[in-house]
Protein backbone atom coordinates (compact mmCIF):
# COMPACT_ATOMS: atom_id res chain seq x y z
CA UNK A 1 0.00 0.00 0.00
CA UNK A 2 1.26 3.46 -0.96
CA UNK A 3 1.51 5.96 1.76
CA UNK A 4 0.27 9.52 1.30
CA UNK A 5 3.86 10.69 0.99
CA UNK A 6 4.56 8.24 -1.84
CA UNK A 7 1.38 9.28 -3.56
CA UNK A 8 2.35 12.95 -3.55
CA UNK A 9 5.77 12.20 -5.02
CA UNK A 10 4.17 10.32 -7.89
CA UNK A 11 2.43 13.48 -9.12
CA UNK A 12 4.74 15.50 -11.33
CA UNK A 13 3.57 18.93 -10.27
CA UNK A 14 4.50 18.08 -6.70
CA UNK A 15 8.11 17.18 -7.69
CA UNK A 16 10.66 19.46 -5.97
CA UNK A 17 12.37 20.14 -9.37
CA UNK A 18 9.21 21.39 -11.10
CA UNK A 19 9.35 24.99 -9.83
CA UNK A 20 13.00 25.29 -10.92
CA UNK A 21 12.21 23.90 -14.34
CA UNK A 22 9.39 26.39 -14.76
CA UNK A 23 11.66 29.23 -13.62
CA UNK A 24 14.38 28.12 -16.02
CA UNK A 25 11.89 27.99 -18.89
CA UNK A 26 10.59 31.43 -18.00
CA UNK A 27 14.10 32.90 -18.08
CA UNK A 28 15.34 30.93 -21.09
CA UNK A 29 12.41 31.62 -23.42
CA UNK A 30 13.13 35.34 -23.87
CA UNK A 31 16.86 34.66 -24.23
CA UNK A 32 16.26 32.06 -26.94
CA UNK A 33 13.81 34.36 -28.67
CA UNK A 34 16.32 37.23 -28.68
CA UNK A 35 19.08 35.00 -30.02
CA UNK A 36 16.90 33.42 -32.71
CA UNK A 37 15.29 36.68 -33.77
CA UNK A 38 18.61 38.45 -33.66
CA UNK A 39 20.24 35.88 -35.91
CA UNK A 40 17.23 35.90 -38.19
CA UNK A 41 17.46 39.66 -38.50
CA UNK A 42 21.17 39.48 -39.32
CA UNK A 43 20.61 36.73 -41.87
CA UNK A 44 17.75 38.63 -43.51
CA UNK A 45 19.81 41.79 -43.59
CA UNK A 46 22.70 39.90 -45.16
CA UNK A 47 20.42 38.35 -47.76
CA UNK A 48 19.04 41.77 -48.67
CA UNK A 49 22.56 43.17 -49.04
CA UNK A 50 23.74 40.21 -51.13
CA UNK A 51 20.61 40.37 -53.26
CA UNK A 52 21.11 44.08 -53.89
CA UNK A 53 24.74 43.50 -54.83
CA UNK A 54 23.72 40.74 -57.23
CA UNK A 55 21.17 43.00 -58.92
CA UNK A 56 23.76 45.78 -59.15
CA UNK A 57 26.32 43.43 -60.70
CA UNK A 58 23.79 42.20 -63.24
CA UNK A 59 22.85 45.77 -64.09
CA UNK A 60 26.48 46.82 -64.52
CA UNK A 61 27.07 43.71 -66.63
CA UNK A 62 24.22 44.67 -68.95
CA UNK A 63 25.61 48.18 -69.28
CA UNK A 64 29.10 46.85 -69.94
CA UNK A 65 27.73 44.61 -72.69
CA UNK A 66 25.67 47.38 -74.33
CA UNK A 67 26.37 47.83 -78.04
CA UNK A 68 28.46 50.86 -78.98
CA UNK A 69 29.73 52.30 -82.25
CA UNK A 70 33.35 53.35 -82.64
CA UNK A 71 32.30 55.94 -85.21
CA UNK A 72 29.24 57.11 -87.12
CA UNK A 73 30.10 54.50 -89.72
CA UNK A 74 29.74 51.91 -86.96
CA UNK A 75 25.99 52.53 -86.99
CA UNK A 76 25.87 50.91 -90.41
CA UNK A 77 23.06 51.99 -92.70
CA UNK A 78 21.05 54.53 -90.69
CA UNK A 79 18.16 54.84 -93.14
CA UNK A 80 15.89 52.78 -90.89
CA UNK A 81 17.25 54.19 -87.63
CA UNK A 82 15.76 56.50 -85.01
CA UNK A 83 18.10 59.31 -83.96
CA UNK A 84 17.60 60.05 -80.27
CA UNK A 85 18.27 63.65 -79.17
CA UNK A 86 18.06 64.44 -75.47
CA UNK A 87 19.82 66.42 -72.73
CA UNK A 88 22.77 64.38 -71.48
CA UNK A 89 22.29 65.61 -67.95
CA UNK A 90 19.61 63.49 -66.36
CA UNK A 91 19.08 61.26 -69.39
CA UNK A 92 18.58 58.33 -67.01
CA UNK A 93 15.97 60.20 -64.98
CA UNK A 94 12.54 58.49 -64.82
CA UNK A 95 10.30 59.24 -67.79
CA UNK A 96 7.41 57.03 -66.65
CA UNK A 97 6.46 54.27 -64.28
CA UNK A 98 6.61 50.81 -65.79
CA UNK A 99 3.54 49.23 -67.38
CA UNK A 100 3.62 46.53 -64.68
CA UNK A 101 3.27 49.21 -62.01
CA UNK A 102 0.03 50.53 -63.52
CA UNK A 103 -2.86 49.18 -61.46
CA UNK A 104 -0.63 47.38 -58.98
CA UNK A 105 -1.47 47.65 -55.28
CA UNK A 106 0.96 50.11 -53.64
CA UNK A 107 2.03 47.59 -51.00
CA UNK A 108 3.31 45.12 -53.60
CA UNK A 109 5.67 47.76 -54.93
CA UNK A 110 7.73 47.48 -51.76
CA UNK A 111 9.10 44.16 -53.01
CA UNK A 112 10.08 45.39 -56.49
CA UNK A 113 13.39 46.94 -57.52
CA UNK A 114 12.73 50.72 -57.93
CA UNK A 115 15.04 50.66 -60.94
CA UNK A 116 12.49 48.41 -62.66
CA UNK A 117 9.52 50.50 -61.56
CA UNK A 118 10.52 53.93 -62.85
CA UNK A 119 12.11 53.93 -66.29
CA UNK A 120 13.94 56.41 -68.48
CA UNK A 121 12.54 57.16 -71.94
CA UNK A 122 15.14 54.87 -73.43
CA UNK A 123 14.09 51.91 -71.29
CA UNK A 124 10.37 52.63 -71.34
CA UNK A 125 9.64 53.60 -74.94
CA UNK A 126 12.88 52.38 -76.52
CA UNK A 127 12.03 48.67 -76.93
CA UNK A 128 8.63 49.43 -78.48
CA UNK A 129 10.11 52.14 -80.70
CA UNK A 130 12.79 49.74 -81.92
CA UNK A 131 10.13 47.15 -82.79
CA UNK A 132 7.78 49.61 -84.51
CA UNK A 133 10.19 51.98 -86.27
CA UNK A 134 13.81 50.82 -86.19
CA UNK A 135 17.04 50.68 -84.17
CA UNK A 136 17.77 53.70 -81.99
CA UNK A 137 21.11 55.46 -82.28
CA UNK A 138 22.59 58.53 -80.66
CA UNK A 139 25.68 60.24 -79.37
CA UNK A 140 26.85 59.24 -75.90
CA UNK A 141 27.24 61.62 -72.98
CA UNK A 142 30.91 62.59 -72.54
CA UNK A 143 30.85 61.78 -68.82
CA UNK A 144 29.57 58.21 -69.18
CA UNK A 145 31.78 55.55 -67.64
CA UNK A 146 29.39 52.92 -68.93
CA UNK A 147 26.51 53.31 -71.39
CA UNK A 148 23.10 53.59 -69.68
CA UNK A 149 20.74 50.62 -69.77
CA UNK A 150 18.53 50.48 -72.82
CA UNK A 151 18.47 49.75 -76.56
CA UNK A 152 20.19 52.93 -77.78
CA UNK A 153 23.46 52.25 -79.62
CA UNK A 154 25.84 55.11 -78.80
CA UNK A 155 28.86 56.67 -80.41
CA UNK A 156 31.02 58.70 -78.05
CA UNK A 157 32.10 61.56 -80.28
CA UNK A 158 34.68 64.16 -79.35
CA UNK A 159 33.83 67.81 -78.75
CA UNK A 160 35.52 68.60 -82.06
CA UNK A 161 33.58 66.16 -84.24
CA UNK A 162 30.08 65.76 -82.74
CA UNK A 163 28.48 68.43 -84.93
CA UNK A 164 30.00 66.89 -88.05
CA UNK A 165 28.67 63.50 -86.91
CA UNK A 166 25.19 64.91 -86.39
CA UNK A 167 25.28 66.60 -89.79
CA UNK A 168 25.95 63.18 -91.35
CA UNK A 169 23.17 61.42 -89.42
CA UNK A 170 20.29 63.91 -89.51
CA UNK A 171 19.68 63.79 -93.29
CA UNK A 172 19.73 59.97 -93.55
CA UNK A 173 17.92 58.60 -90.47
CA UNK A 174 14.29 57.52 -90.70
CA UNK A 175 13.16 59.79 -87.87
CA UNK A 176 14.42 61.98 -85.05
CA UNK A 177 12.98 61.75 -81.53
CA UNK A 178 13.72 64.60 -79.16
CA UNK A 179 13.08 65.20 -75.47
CA UNK A 180 12.52 68.84 -74.41
CA UNK A 181 15.62 70.91 -73.76
CA UNK A 182 16.93 74.41 -74.36
CA UNK A 183 20.68 73.81 -74.34
CA UNK A 184 23.08 75.15 -76.92
CA UNK A 185 23.63 71.68 -78.42
CA UNK A 186 19.85 71.47 -78.92
CA UNK A 187 19.90 74.77 -80.79
CA UNK A 188 22.71 73.46 -82.99
CA UNK A 189 20.74 70.27 -83.68
CA UNK A 190 17.57 72.21 -84.52
CA UNK A 191 19.53 74.35 -86.94
CA UNK A 192 20.93 71.24 -88.64
CA UNK A 193 17.38 69.87 -88.95
CA UNK A 194 16.22 73.06 -90.66
CA UNK A 195 19.33 73.34 -92.84
CA UNK A 196 18.71 69.83 -94.17
CA UNK A 197 14.94 70.43 -94.58
CA UNK A 198 13.98 67.37 -92.53
CA UNK A 199 11.51 68.88 -90.03
CA UNK A 200 9.08 66.20 -91.20
CA UNK A 201 11.25 63.59 -89.46
CA UNK A 202 11.23 65.32 -86.08
CA UNK A 203 9.06 64.26 -83.12
CA UNK A 204 9.04 66.07 -79.78
CA UNK A 205 7.98 63.79 -76.90
CA UNK A 206 6.57 64.89 -73.53
CA UNK A 207 6.43 62.60 -70.49
CA UNK A 208 3.11 61.29 -69.17
CA UNK A 209 3.53 62.87 -65.73
CA UNK A 210 5.96 65.55 -66.63
CA UNK A 211 5.97 68.82 -64.75
CA UNK A 212 7.81 71.18 -67.02
CA UNK A 213 10.36 73.25 -65.18
CA UNK A 214 11.30 70.51 -62.72
CA UNK A 215 13.65 68.45 -64.90
CA UNK A 216 12.70 70.01 -68.22
CA UNK A 217 12.39 73.58 -69.52
CA UNK A 218 9.20 75.54 -69.15
CA UNK A 219 7.08 75.44 -72.30
CA UNK A 220 7.22 79.23 -72.47
CA UNK A 221 11.02 78.96 -72.72
CA UNK A 222 10.89 76.13 -75.26
CA UNK A 223 8.61 77.89 -77.76
CA UNK A 224 10.98 80.78 -78.63
CA UNK A 225 14.01 78.46 -78.87
CA UNK A 226 12.26 76.36 -81.51
CA UNK A 227 10.98 79.50 -83.23
CA UNK A 228 14.55 80.76 -83.64
CA UNK A 229 15.06 77.86 -86.03
CA UNK A 230 11.78 78.09 -87.91
CA UNK A 231 9.98 75.40 -85.87
CA UNK A 232 6.66 76.66 -84.56
CA UNK A 233 5.30 75.05 -81.38
CA UNK A 234 1.79 75.67 -80.00
CA UNK A 235 1.79 78.65 -77.67
CA UNK A 236 -0.02 76.58 -75.03
CA UNK A 237 1.40 73.42 -73.56
CA UNK A 238 -0.27 70.44 -75.31
CA UNK A 239 -0.50 68.44 -72.09
CA UNK A 240 1.34 65.48 -70.54
CA UNK A 241 1.86 62.40 -72.67
CA UNK A 242 2.02 64.33 -75.93
CA UNK A 243 3.83 63.53 -79.17
CA UNK A 244 4.31 66.43 -81.59
CA UNK A 245 5.31 66.04 -85.22
CA UNK A 246 6.24 68.81 -87.65
CA UNK A 247 5.02 69.72 -91.11
CA UNK A 248 7.63 70.39 -93.82
CA UNK A 249 7.10 74.12 -93.21
CA UNK A 250 8.15 73.68 -89.56
CA UNK A 251 4.75 74.03 -87.92
CA UNK A 252 4.12 71.53 -85.12
CA UNK A 253 1.13 69.19 -85.05
CA UNK A 254 0.03 67.38 -81.89
CA UNK A 255 -0.06 63.74 -83.00
CA UNK A 256 -1.33 62.41 -79.66
CA UNK A 257 -1.76 63.46 -76.04
CA UNK A 258 -2.54 61.82 -72.72
CA UNK A 259 -0.34 58.81 -73.53
CA UNK A 260 0.90 56.72 -70.61
CA UNK A 261 2.14 53.48 -72.24
CA UNK A 262 5.39 52.91 -74.09
CA UNK A 263 3.61 51.09 -76.91
CA UNK A 264 1.29 54.06 -77.44
CA UNK A 265 4.19 56.49 -77.74
CA UNK A 266 5.86 54.24 -80.32
CA UNK A 267 2.58 53.86 -82.22
CA UNK A 268 2.07 57.63 -82.38
CA UNK A 269 5.56 58.14 -83.81
CA UNK A 270 5.20 55.27 -86.29
CA UNK A 271 1.81 56.61 -87.39
CA UNK A 272 3.25 60.09 -87.82
CA UNK A 273 5.86 58.72 -90.22
CA UNK A 274 3.31 57.11 -92.50
CA UNK A 275 0.63 59.83 -92.60
CA UNK A 276 0.97 63.24 -94.15
CA UNK A 277 -0.13 66.25 -92.09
Amino acid sequence: MRTGRDSRRARGHDSPSAPYAALAATVAAPVVAVVVLGLTSVVLHLLVVLGSLSVLCLRLGRRQAAAQADSVDGFGSAVDAVLFLRPFQGEQAPFSQSDDRHGRHPLTGAFVDPNEEFLSFERYVGPELTARVGPIIGLGAPGDRLPPEGPVVRHYASDLTWQEDMARLIPVVRCIVMLPQTSQPLRDELQLIRDHHVARKLFLVLGPYQELGVRTPLWADLVPVFAEHGLILPTRHPGPGSVLGFRPDGRAVVRASGLDRGADYAAAIADGLTHEY
